[in-house]
């Protein structure tokens, strides 16, 4: 990604796969994890709640235990975080059209009842966080 090569599917999916190993240990001995990673596409999600790339296959956690939060921001809100970031962050501002065209938003709450979307435009940091405190108090 330092180069402004975009990472493909096949690249993500063992990390994917080691990040679901991850969280099916935390929540096995009932401790909280949180965990962030770029899980824009609805196959990444389900990776991460199944540990399988098939679409087939059930989840293995339970999903009242299980919350992806997606925060999201305009495209230019983003580019200008990155271009200030450019020194300190390994994702170059040239992949940042590649990830808006990967991203897949749930389509209703019916769809990933376990995903929840949060719009950051206008929200400061310790905004962020309660809102984030909010949806896990539910």
């Amino acid at each position: 990604m330092i180069a402004g090569i975009a990472l493909t599917d096949e690249d993500r999916l063992p990390w994917l796969q080691i990040l679901h190993e991850q969280l099916k240990k935390y929540l096995s001995t009932n401790r909280t994890c949180v965990m962030t990673c770029s899980a824009l596409k609805r196959s990444y999600r389900h990776i991460l709640l199944t540990g399988s790339s098939d679409p087939n296959v059930k989840a293995e956690m339970p999903k009242e235990d299980f919350y992806i939060i997606m925060l999201t921001l305009s495209r230019k809100a983003l580019h200008d975080r990155l271009v200030r970031r450019q020194h300190e962050h390994f994702m170059n501002p040239i992949l940042l059209d590649s990830q808006f065209a990967t991203l897949e938003l749930p389509i209703n709450q019916e769809d990933e009842p376990y995903t929840y979307i949060i719009n950051c435009d206008d929200l400061s940091q310790d905004e962020i966080v309660c809102q984030i405190q909010l949806l896990l108090k539910k």
